[in-house]
């Protein structure tokens, strides 16, 4: 007999990959050509609103965000190149 709470971590896992698989499939079917990439910024924004703070788009099309953590935790940077939003990067110091 299956155990309960493998079958619920298993549908949390389905859950899971479910949305990972509708982010990634929202993220390649959006339009994003150099100059153009409003529809992948506001995928990312719509991702990025619930965790970050001061969520916004500067002059020339980055995306900007804030979370605010310990003096001791790992600090991380995610931006999106306003140029080029067909990368996002991410950068960890400690």
């Amino acid at each position: 007999m299956m155990n309960v709470a493998f079958l619920l971590s298993s549908m949390l896992l389905l859950q899971t990959l479910d949305a990972t698989e509708q982010l990634l499939r929202d993220l390649t079917d959006a339009h994003g050509v150099p100059g153009f990439e409003g529809e992948v910024r506001d995928i990312l924004r719509r991702e990025w609103q619930p965790v970050l703070s001061n969520l916004r788009t500067d002059g020339i099309g980055n995306l900007l965000g804030e979370r605010r953590g310990s003096a001791d935790s790992p600090r991380v940077l995610l931006m999106v190149e306003g140029l080029t939003a067909d990368e996002v990067r991410k950068i960890t110091t400690y």
